[in-house]
């Protein structure tokens, strides 16, 4: 199946409206071995196919009220990441300091199943400080227990993220072959 056989046509009076089925992104087109691709032909390869796995990917959303936006991106590469590596049974784990609940939602269930996504398959995990958040992200990047993990930071220059600590987490990421979203 590909994506554009995922596309179905809904016809209401006059206007036609397009859907993407969840099941897209089952697509084989998603069991590249060292990449993520999108499912998206130009993005994936303006990207020179596809985003690596096994690497330190940084995303910031453009305004505060696009974090929800960004945080989605971050969890539907994550789940691709799951669905088309052998760590398929292993869990997305999601590191949040207690700090950002200001700033966005919490991961909502009925939301996740929405967008095709176990929430079962998700380990939420709040630390108190940037550097905990780190810490829990670098443990559990190295322990090669989880398929990915998100590292969700408020604030444009978090205390404690610095060049030091992205680089330990992309080189651990390398190493043990975990996904880290930033």
């Amino acid at each position: 199946m590909n994506i554009s056989d995922s596309i179905h046509r809904k016809n209401k009076g006059k206007a036609a409206s397009l859907s993407l089925s969840s099941a897209s992104c089952l697509d084989e087109n998603i069991k590249k071995g060292g990449a993520i691709l999108l499912g998206a032909q130009r993005f994936d390869h303006a990207l020179r196919q596809g985003l690596p796995k096994a690497a330190l990917h940084e995303v910031q959303a453009a305004l505060k009220d696009d974090t929800p936006c960004a945080s989605a991106f971050c969890l539907l590469l994550a789940e691709r990441c799951r669905l088309s590596g052998q760590k398929g049974s292993n869990p997305i784990l999601w590191v949040d300091e207690k700090q950002t609940q200001r700033c966005r939602n919490l991961l909502y269930p009925p939301g996740l199943v929405e967008l095709g996504i176990d929430p079962n398959r998700i380990i939420y995990a709040q630390a108190t400080t940037v550097i905990a958040a780190l810490k829990t992200a670098a443990d559990a990047v190295r322990s090669n227990a989880v398929v990915s993990v998100i590292l969700a930071l408020s604030g444009k220059n978090p205390r404690g993220l610095d060049l030091t600590a992205t680089r330990r987490l992309s080189l651990f990421a390398r190493e043990s072959g975990v996904t880290v979203f930033l």
